[in-house]
This record gives C-alpha cells, structure tokens and sequence, in this order.
C-alpha cells in the first residue's frame, strides 16, 4: 500500500527478499530498513490480498446458537489475522424483513473494518432480534455483501451465517 491506495497487482503480495525485485508489492524495491544482503528475507508487511464479507443472520431463531456463531467468527478472524495473507473484513447482519421497524432495520451493512478489532467489536455487538413462523430471506443479505467496495485484484469471498434455508417466492420474500 502506498499512502492508502493498493498498488499490488501480483495475485499476493510476498515476502520481501534482496533480489531487486518489489516482491511485497509496495512500489519499493528491496525495501528493507537497515539493507540487505543479497538473497537475504526480510518480512514486510503487506497489502490486503483478499476481502471476506460475513452476512450474519441475527433473528431469533440464532438465539441459542448466536454466541457460538459470534466466537467462531472471532476465531477465524484471529486464524486470518495469524495467517500469511491479510485480508479486510467486512459485515451484513440481517432479520426478518420488519418494514415498521426503525431500532432494529432488516439489514444492517457496517462496510469493511478499519483493522480486525473494529471487525471483532460489531461480531460481538450482534445481538438477536425478530422471528417468527415466516422465514428470513437472506438474499436480500448477500446481494447488499456482494455491493461492497472490493479491493483492486483482490479475491473475493462472502461467507454466510443462518439457520434457515433461502425461501423464493413465499410470504417472506415475493
């Protein structure tokens, strides 16, 4: 990244290795703080190389299962967080459709975290809401992760979270 704009255009960024090559992406060849030596590794931190959008189903039927699905999620973000590639992670909760509902509107979308804390904070602010015999529709949920601002080449994932199989022209989604 520099000053905030990806500038990668390999399919992942890599570590930084004294070859006169920009093997990190960041526009600076051999960027490594006191020099190099040829050949020698350096670990430069690297851009986003992919953007996860978790679409969380919040209504009541998750009561009993929304504090394991909130550690979970929590839990793959500290194995993402660890791991090689870093990734932006994005959040969409949904409930069932209430169009007379202001505290609690259907879908909320809170864009892509700033780093994985924030991200970690809206997961654990979730809080379950809404239900009855008609089921959710997720759809709605997906089309709204899939309208995110994805970076530039990077891969693309979004994961969904629910109890309820998607239902097509019913009573809660005509």
């Amino acid at each position: 990244c520099i000053n905030g704009e990806y500038v990668c255009s390999a399919p992942f960024a890599q570590l930084e290795i004294c070859d006169l090559k920009d093997n990190n992406c960041n526009g600076i060849i051999d960027d490594v703080p006191a020099g190099c030596c040829p050949g020698e590794i350096k670990v430069i931190e690297s851009c986003p190389t992919s953007d996860i959008v978790f679409v969380l189903d919040a209504t009541s039927s998750m009561d009993d299962m929304i504090w394991a699905v909130k550690e979970g999620i929590t839990e793959v973000v500290e194995k993402i967080v660890e791991g090689e590639y870093p990734s932006r992670l994005g959040l969409v909760v949904f409930r069932d459709s209430d169009p007379w509902d202001v505290v609690y509107p259907a879908i909320v979308n809170y864009g892509f975290a700033n780093d994985p804390e924030q991200f970690k904070e809206w997961v654990g602010a979730v809080e379950t809401y809404a239900g009855g015999d008609a089921k959710e529709n997720q759809l709605p949920a997906v089309v709204e992760a899939t309208q995110f601002v994805w970076g530039p080449g990077h891969i693309r994932h979004v994961v969904l979270v629910t109890d309820a199989p998607f239902h097509e022209n019913d009573a809660s989604s005509p």
